[in-house]
C-alpha cells in the first residue's frame, strides 16, 4: 500500500474515533472537563428545632445592589459525591434562608454550563433564597465552627427556555447514598458579598436542580453554625442538587 491511501485510512479512523468518543452518552467533552472550587450540594428541606430570628442583609453581585430580611431557615445543604467526583470540602455546608427584599428586580437572561448541561438558557427573575457558609455536626449538642473559604450565595428562581433533560445520578453524602434523577433547574445561585465581606470566588456559581426523591431517607437531627448563629434542625427529606456551573448574562 503506498503511503497516500495510507494515510487516508489513518485519518478515517480517527475521525471514527472521535465520532464515537463524542457519543458515548452522558456529558458533552467539553463539559465534563469543567473543573471548580466548589462542591456539589445535596439539600435538604429542615424543619427548625430552635428560635430563629430575622437578619438585616446588605447584598452585592454581578446583578446588583440590594437590601432586605434573611428569614427564616428553610434548607441544609451538604457537600456531596456526584457519580465519580470527590469532595473538596467535606467541612463546608450552606444553610439557606427565605429572603424578604423590595428592592426591583429586572428579569435577566443568561446561559449556563456544567457537568450535566452545556449552554444552558435561563430567565432569572428576583433572588429568594441568601445561602450563608456552615459548619454542621451530626450531635445534636455539639456545634461546629464556620467553614472558611467558601462564598455567601444569592439565589435566583430560573426558568428554562427549553425544555431540560433528566439526568440520572448518583448521590452520596453524611446522611448515606441513593440514585436519584435530576428534574428542571429552579436556582441560580451567585456569589455575593454580604454586608460588605469580600467574594471570594467570582467564577463559581451553582445552578440547583429539583430530585427525584429518596424514599428511603430518615429525617436527621444536627447541630449548625454560621454568621446567623448556632442552632438545632431537622432535616427531613432530600429536595435539590446544587451543580457548580459557569454563568454568561445574555444582552
Amino acid at each position: 500500500m503506498s503511503y497516500r491511501p495510507l494515510l487516508l485510512v489513518l485519518a478515517l479512523a480517527a475521525a471514527a474515533l472521535a465520532a464515537t468518543a463524542g457519543s458515548s452518552g452522558g456529558s458533552s467533552p467539553a463539559a465534563s472537563a469543567l473543573s471548580f472550587r466548589i462542591d456539589h450540594f445535596l439539600c435538604y428541606r429542615v424543619d427548625p428545632t430552635s428560635t430563629q430570628t430575622q437578619h438585616k442583609v446588605v447584598l452585592r453581585d454581578q446583578f446588583g445592589t440590594r437590601k432586605g430580611v434573611a428569614f427564616p431557615l428553610t434548607s441544609l445543604c451538604n457537600p456531596v459525591r456526584k457519580n465519580a467526583t470527590g469532595i473538596r470540602h467535606p467541612r463546608s455546608h450552606l444553610a439557606c434562608y427565605v429572603l424578604k427584599s423590595s428592592t426591583p428586580f429586572t428579569r435577566k437572561k443568561v446561559s449556563v454550563t456544567n457537568q450535566l448541561d452545556r449552554a444552558m438558557q435561563l430567565v432569572v427573575t428576583a433572588p429568594q433564597r441568601l445561602c450563608l457558609p456552615t459548619g454542621k455536626s451530626l450531635k445534636p449538642t455539639t456545634f461546629p465552627a464556620i467553614p472558611k473559604g467558601l462564598d455567601h450565595f444569592l439565589c435566583y428562581p430560573v426558568r428554562p427556555l427549553k425544555p431540560a433533560l433528566p439526568h440520572s445520578v448518583k448521590l452520596k453524602d453524611q446522611f448515606g447514598s441513593f440514585a436519584a434523577r435530576t428534574l428542571a433547574p429552579a436556582l441560580l445561585c451567585n456569589p455575593v458579598s454580604k454586608n460588605r465581606r469580600a467574594i471570594l470566588n467570582r467564577r463559581d456559581h451553582l445552578l440547583c436542580y429539583t430530585l427525584t426523591p429518596n424514599k428511603a431517607f430518615k429525617p436527621r437531627r444536627v447541630a449548625i453554625t454560621n454568621q446567623f448563629g448556632k442552632q438545632t434542625l431537622v432535616a427531613s427529606a432530600s429536595t435539590a442538587l446544587c451543580v457548580p456551573s459557569l454563568k454568561k448574562v445574555i444582552p
